[in-house]
């Protein structure tokens, strides 16, 4: 396809060095020249942390729900293949915004009650 086509073009240095010295016809689509650059280039160590982190995200005490949302996307972003569902990535996000309407419904108790 049109992406397998143009990718050779976006590298440079080692990279580049090692598309030109794959066997012609080995890779043929897009998902496989993406599985075998990301097994060349970024280490299963690297995937696993940025997936755990990701899977256990939950938001700091001291930052507000919109730089918690950016570190998520900042996450999805370093590990583009994390390979969780937008399923998943969403009911990931609710546990952040719990503790903050748990924090906004405390708050108010204490107004109406205290």
């Amino acid at each position: 396809g049109f992406k397998l086509r143009l990718f050779p073009f976006s590298l440079g240095g080692k990279a580049l060095a090692w598309e030109t010295s794959l066997p012609e016809g080995s890779v043929t689509t897009w998902d496989q020249c993406k599985r075998a650059f990301l097994a060349k280039f970024f280490p299963t160590s690297r995937t696993a942390k940025l997936r755990n982190e990701i899977s256990g995200f939950t938001q700091l005490s001291s930052e507000t729900f919109s730089e918690a949302y950016e570190r998520f996307k900042g996450y999805q972003m370093q590990c583009p293949h994390h390979g969780f569902s937008k399923e998943n990535l969403l009911s990931t996000l609710p546990r952040s915004v719990t503790e903050v309407q748990d924090v906004v419904r405390h708050g108010q108790q204490r107004l109406l009650h205290g």
